[in-house]
């Protein structure tokens, strides 16, 4: 990712993450999704670039479902529990709320309105009571050139597809309607039958409407979702519009714990909520998300916690101090790092060098200096400090 001129474009960065399916509490993991898209939007403004930034909420999907069923709670309650805890926990982190977040629940309609015209243009068929989408393999190829058939089909098995019915045309087509479960809710939408919509199309839906048209810029969430989820809307798109969803594509690094990935089936979660109510900094916690590249397959370690709380403390000290060497230079720097694919390594590099100086007494001394440091770490980095200059 690297920047042009923003006064050359007219419209503004459309970018589409990939959200949550809300049926337990969310982690790390998603954090990491998230921080690393707020630092995109916040670089994206501070280098004068205009931007729309929208977000779907899979509240209609299986885990919610089969949660609610054994919880004995109603699925919307759940849904909407899981979505506000989700949104504290960004909040405390300092993420922005996005311009659209939609749930799949408003646009039920519109999803199914679209995989009736992926039916009737021969894009889909019948197989019992699911309309399956027919998935190419080629494009998939361009995201793991080295994949055989069945590397895909493993893919596929693992995240959320049913590769191994019988009668499918291919084992990764995708469901685009299917029927619901006597205790799961259920729509009539043209002449699909009663039933709720499949996983991919969502996004498509979604993107399309809450960013005027595709495709869009940007479509982003976590390595897993590179396939099938991604290719498949991708796909999909082509075959409503014949654009894909998006232009380019940002896909952030897994989050592991003990070495394997964190997520909410494997149940090794490291929750926001938790290392807050443990004392931990909201501050030193996003830090230590944005240190590493977004791209970077990370394994969580409290050792990352500690690193960021006292490189924080050594920051703190230079926006106590009333005057230091001018910061403009240090800003224009982070600045051209973060715009290179978000280089927050280097930028960091950078913002500690100007630290060191302002501590060392060394160069001119600007009393707006401190002040303009703090002001890039809240605005830019994201880092929610209080005024005091102490992370909250």
């Amino acid at each position: 990712m690297g920047f042009g001129d923003p006064h050359r474009r007219a419209a503004p960065v459309r970018v589409y993450v990939c959200g949550i399916t809300p049926y337990d509490s969310s982690h790390l993991g998603h954090a990491l999704v998230s921080v690393t898209f707020d630092l995109l939007r916040r670089v994206l403004t501070y280098a004068g670039y205009d931007t729309a930034f929208a977000q779907n909420i899979t509240d209609v999907d299986d885990p919610l479902f089969e949660k609610a069923r054994e919880t004995g709670q109603d699925w919307t309650a759940l849904g909407a529990a899981q979505v506000q805890e989700y949104g504290e926990a960004m909040a405390a982190l300092g993420i922005l709320p996005p311009d659209h977040m939609v749930a799949v629940s408003e646009m039920v309609t519109d999803i199914g309105k679209d995989a009736a015209r992926l039916l009737e243009a021969g894009a889909g068929y019948v197989l019992g009571d699911t309309v399956y989408y027919e998935v190419s393999t080629e494009g998939a190829l361009g995201a793991y050139p080295d994949a055989t058939p069945e590397m895909l089909v493993e893919l596929a098995a693992e995240r959320g597809g049913d590769p191994e019915r019988p009668g499918k045309h291919s084992p990764l087509d995708a469901p685009l309607w299917v029927r619901s479960a006597p205790d799961e809710p259920d729509w009539q939408v043209g002449g699909l039958g009663p039933g709720r919509p499949g996983w991919h199309l969502e996004c498509v839906t979604i993107a399309g409407a809450a960013l005027g048209g595709l495709p869009i810029d940007i479509q982003g969430g976590g390595t897993d979702l590179i396939f099938p989820h991604h290719e498949i809307s991708r796909q999909q798109a082509v075959s409503l519009a014949g654009q894909p969803l998006a232009t380019g594509y940002m896909h952030v690094g897994m989050l592991r714990l003990g070495g394997e990935k964190m997520s909410k089936s494997l149940g090794n979660l490291v929750l926001v909520p938790r290392l807050l109510a443990d004392g931990h900094s909201a501050a030193a916690i996003r830090l230590a998300l944005l240190t590493p590249h977004y791209r970077t397959e990370l394994d969580w370690e409290p050792e990352l916690l500690d690193a960021a709380a006292q490189r924080l403390a050594r920051w703190q000290q230079a926006i106590a101090l009333t005057a230091a060497p001018p910061f403009d230079g240090a800003a224009a720097a982070a600045t051209g790092h973060l715009a290179r694919d978000l280089d927050t390594g280097s930028a960091i590099d950078v913002l500690d060098a100007w630290c060191e100086q302002a501590l060392a007494g060394d160069g001119p001394a600007d009393p707006a200096a401190p002040g303009a440091f703090t002001g890039y770490l809240s605005g830019v980095l994201g880092l929610p400090l209080r005024e005091t200059g102490r992370a909250a």
